[in-house]
């Protein structure tokens, strides 16, 4: 009897030195793999961005007020990122290409669906033709046709240039929009396609003695549509990162914090369409 009992004392030995070295077995293989999972999430991702003030910009307060908005979208999905400046279509190629995962703010076009994938919509924007009134006073448009007499200015990398070359139009590119409006008052171009927003802040700054000379057409250049992070489809688990961003972006929307980015940081008379 006494043998049966010891035999059974170290049996059950056995099985709980066997159970400990399971335990430490799986402690040994499976607590590495989810440093590495924590340590990838950790890893800041890194996001493209160019010179469009005051929604972007490498030198404005916080990056720009969309700079922010992303920020916060990307910290609500605990997705650490950080910003690369560059000329707009080099960063475009370099997405293409599956260097990085995103650049941003975009707008959807035929031919960038060809080649990217969007987030939802960061922010609204509309972009219209600017005019000078002491050059040109009566300008009807209703269609790109009606225009290609006159000389129209454009920013390289932007939605609407192969558009307005698929039509044929006399157009002058430039890196940003300060030069058009620049250029728009030296006569040197009849009409330029710029966000609304963007060039009634950059006139009111930096022309405020003949702002009054500064008009839109009553056609806008496109309607209000959505700015979005515009993505490679090559980029490492890039449908994932998409719906980790999409979903920062919900919760920023019902928490109140996309509200208090534009209302601390986006410039007064603009407005999220």
């Amino acid at each position: 009897m006494y043998k049966y009992i010891s035999y059974l004392r170290e049996y059950r030995n056995h099985l709980q030195t066997a159970a400990a070295l399971f335990f430490m077995t799986a402690y040994t293989f499976f607590i590495p793999l989810n440093s590495v999972a924590s340590e990838q999430n950790k890893q800041p991702l890194t996001i493209l961005s160019g010179q469009w003030a005051p929604y972007v910009g490498e030198n404005l307060p916080s990056y720009g007020f969309v700079s922010q908005i992303v920020s916060a979208a990307f910290a609500a999905a605990e997705q650490p990122i950080s910003y690369k400046w560059l000329p707009w279509p080099r960063g475009e190629e370099l997405i293409k290409r599956g260097v990085y995962f995103a650049s941003f703010p975009y707008a959807k076009t035929d031919a960038r669906r060809e080649n990217f994938i969007f987030s939802d919509a960061v922010f609204y924007v509309r972009t219209d033709f600017f005019y000078y009134k002491a050059h040109n006073s009566k300008i009807d448009f209703k269609q790109l046709s009606d225009i290609k007499h006159l000389r129209i200015g454009g920013v390289r990398g932007y939605g609407y240039v192969k558009r307005f070359q698929k039509a044929d139009l006399d157009l002058y590119l430039v890196n940003n929009a300060t030069q058009l409006i620049e250029m728009l008052e030296r006569d040197r171009i009849d009409l330029i396609a710029i966000n609304q927003s963007a060039g009634w802040d950059i006139i009111k700054r930096l022309h405020t003695d003949d702002a009054a000379q500064f008009d839109t057409l009553d056609k806008p250049v496109n309607n209000t549509h959505g700015v979005h992070l515009l993505i490679s489809k090559d980029y490492p688990n890039a449908l994932a990162l998409r719906q980790r961003f999409n979903k920062g972006l919900q919760i920023i929307r019902s928490n109140g914090v996309y509200q208090q980015i534009l209302e601390q940081l986006m410039p007064k008379g603009f407005s999220n369409q």
